[in-house]
């Protein structure tokens, strides 16, 4: 009996209780760790947080820097006395609006994105007249041409800003001088192609148009322009000319091609024409 009792008694001894204080100390220091380690991410993430928020129009101008524009003129008296204006089509939230010399326009400007109408003012009359639509992130080149010739002003309004898919522009088109309407896709590549008129039998074309009567697309004979079968951005330039030849209104559309940017006054055209290009973005639905 005594020899049980003293068995059992040493089963209790200080030294076995020191193995659970062991396990217990233990568990404590891990559970302290884990709390230094979750305080440290909580840590890190306010701290990102309070960095993003201080920081945030900073941040947001590098993943989405603005659009940018600039005036693209060879023609030193233009330089000299030309204004340009740069208002919103709509009143977008955001929008830029700039007026300034076009001397100070040579630089790129930042704007805000957005559809615009630029127009060119030389001795108090519209030289040009053109839109603009500018996505983040944006660099777009306004072609000023020199004055050879540019003495027809035309004006384009568009009926269907967010034309669907495969569906026809409603246009309506206006210059100030009689002559023939051509219009050209630009494509962002640099090449440009007519898309109207279409030729039809015997090489002759339908687009004559007159001082004081618009001219309507599609027109009487029901001919138009249709957009993408897929959601993008298009831009067509209209070229009125004097002359019905097909040639001359070429040489204006290579004036404005992407790819000739740099040769704005390249190619000179004998006749009297204008220009106005427009921008639209095809919708999804």
């Amino acid at each position: 009996m005594n020899e049980v009792q003293s068995r059992s008694n040493a089963g209790s001894s200080p030294g076995g209780q020191g193995i659970p204080a062991e396990e217990a100390k233990l568990r404590e220091e891990i559970r302290s760790l884990k709390q230094q380690r979750l305080l440290a991410i909580l840590s890190t993430i306010g701290a990102v947080a309070a960095f993003i928020i201080l920081h945030y129009t900073e941040i947001q101008r590098i993943l989405y820097p603005p659009p940018r524009v600039k005036l693209v003129v060879e023609d030193s008296f233009l330089k000299r006395v030309g204004q340009v204006w740069i208002s919103p089509t709509a009143p977008e939230k955001k929008a830029s609006s700039v007026k300034t010399s076009v001397a100070e326009a040579l630089d790129w400007m930042p704007m805000e994105p957005g559809s615009y109408d630029v127009v060119v003012v030389v001795d108090g009359q519209e030289y040009l007249h053109t839109s603009l639509f500018l996505r983040a992130g944006d660099k777009e080149g306004v072609v000023v041409p020199s004055r050879h010739n540019n003495t027809i002003l035309v004006t384009v309004t568009n009926e269907t800003p967010k034309p669907p898919p495969g569906s026809p522009l409603q246009l309506n088109i206006e210059a100030s001088g009689n002559g023939f309407l051509w219009v050209y896709d630009l494509a962002k590549d640099g090449g440009y192609s007519l898309v109207y008129p279409s030729l039809i039998a015997g090489g002759s074309t339908q687009n004559e148009i007159r001082v004081g009567e618009p001219f309507r697309i599609p027109d009487a004979s029901n001919a138009g322009i249709y957009v993408s079968d897929e959601p993008v951005e298009e831009k067509l330039l209209f070229v009125v000319t004097s002359s019905r030849e097909r040639g001359a209104a070429d040489k204006v559309a290579a004036r404005f091609a992407a790819a000739t940017v740099s040769k704005a006054t390249a190619g000179v055209v004998d006749e009297n024409w204008g220009v106005f290009s427009l921008t639209y973005k095809v919708t999804s639905s």
